[in-house]
């Protein structure tokens, strides 16, 4: 290793957990915003969280980035708040 390797590797760990944080930010606005505007959406959405979340960890294609996928199914189903 030498310390421009190690640098990469730290910008690339950061910015995984960055997109890793942004999601959760994402995911906690729009459930706070649906417990308010509509609850029972946001049932709904909190199942397509799960069933994103189950699916990327079962390597189904289409389900990683798993931030990606939470995103757009979350989008189609919530639409823009």
């Amino acid at each position: 290793y030498d310390n421009a390797s190690q640098d990469r590797n730290c910008r690339g760990h950061s910015s995984k957990q960055a997109r890793r944080t942004r999601l959760l930010v994402f995911i906690k606005i729009i459930l706070k915003c649906l417990d308010y505007e509509d609850p029972s959406i946001q049932f709904e959405a909190k199942q397509i969280i799960r069933e994103c979340t189950r699916k990327n960890r079962e390597g189904i294609p289409g389900y990683d980035p798993l931030a990606d996928a939470i995103t757009s199914q979350l989008r189609m189903t919530v639409g823009e708040l």
